[in-house]
């Protein structure tokens, strides 16, 4: 039972806080932190392990910052169209959301959203194709069924329904991503 119970809430959590996320994330990561996006009860950090991408939520304390589990992160969506993937991430069951999103078309993308969130960017250079290829990153707090990212001029609503379930939980059900470009309200 302990080693369940360790494997799912690390044992460090109990004695150790951590002074900054990325020294956090360097506990249990090898490679280096390129970029911190700062939530409300978690930070989403960015490292690179040569050249693998290495996403982690870590949460926040009062004191610092704590360790994070695989089990912490929930992907709720994964979209690819037209060349542009998009991940939105949740931390727990709290309101943390982090956005992703990558160009694969190899050029640097103009990406806006309805909340106003600050879109930080990391950008890879592929010497085989000659390109430049750009993640962007965000914390959007609350998503709500009215958020809208525009990458590029398209508009994009993520819309996150709740519905009961028959046997009574309240869970997400749908998912609904539209691409539409100059969508209106």
């Amino acid at each position: 039972m302990l080693t369940i119970l360790s494997v799912l809430i690390p044992i460090e959590n109990i004695f150790v806080t951590f002074s900054s996320p990325k020294s956090a994330y360097s506990y249990v990561n090898k490679g280096e932190v390129k970029l911190v996006v700062n939530g409300k009860k978690s930070d989403f950090v960015i490292g690179e392990n040569g050249d693998t991408d290495i996403y982690a939520i870590i949460p926040k304390s009062n004191d610092g910052w704590k360790l994070g589990t695989g089990a912490d992160t929930k992907r709720i969506i994964q979209k690819i169209s037209d060349g542009i993937i998009i991940y939105v991430y949740q931390y727990r069951n709290s309101d943390d959301y982090y956005i992703t999103v990558l160009d694969t078309n190899g050029s640097e993308s103009k990406i806006t959203d309805n909340q106003n969130s600050e879109f930080y960017h990391l950008d890879k250079i592929n010497n085989t194709l000659n390109k430049t290829f750009y993640t962007y990153f965000a914390y959007v707090e609350n998503l709500n069924n009215q958020y809208i990212i525009t990458v590029n001029g398209n508009s994009i609503l993520v819309a996150i329904s709740i519905k009961n379930t028959p046997n009574g939980l309240n869970c997400v059900m749908k998912i609904f991503l539209m691409f539409k470009t100059n969508m209106k309200k």
